[in-house]
């Protein structure tokens, strides 16, 4: 069952063509809660593979929706990939996505209906 609070992040990312959508959701509410956490800890609450959770994390990287960092553990090892949210991103495109449904949504009125 979906979340309440997934479904406008939800709509959000679907406005912005983020692909797989339904994991992006999912990724940015964990980061809305926990504020930075590593690709491997989503693996683990979501129960996705990191490769997956890794190519939506960098897709919404280049969007800018998210911000990365790397976080070097002690000893031996990989450094581990942090992920933090972009919530100003997020308001800016929101609002793009408010802007261009407004504009469809009078391009639609003014069109005879059939």
């Amino acid at each position: 069952m979906e979340n309440n609070e997934v479904k406008p992040i939800k709509a959000l990312i679907q406005c912005v063509s983020v692909p797989d959508y339904d994991l992006a959701a999912q990724i940015l509410d964990y980061l809305l809660d926990k504020k930075e956490l590593s690709v491997r800890d989503l693996t683990k609450v979501l129960s996705v593979s990191y490769p997956l959770v890794l190519r939506v994390v960098n897709d919404l990287a280049g969007l800018g929706i998210v911000e990365t960092s790397k976080l070097k553990v002690e000893g031996r090892g990989r450094p581990r990939k942090l992920v933090k949210i972009n919530v100003a991103k997020l308001l800016e495109m929101l609002d793009g996505c408010r802007k261009n449904l407004d504009e469809a949504e009078k391009v639609l009125k003014q069109k005879p209906r059939i």
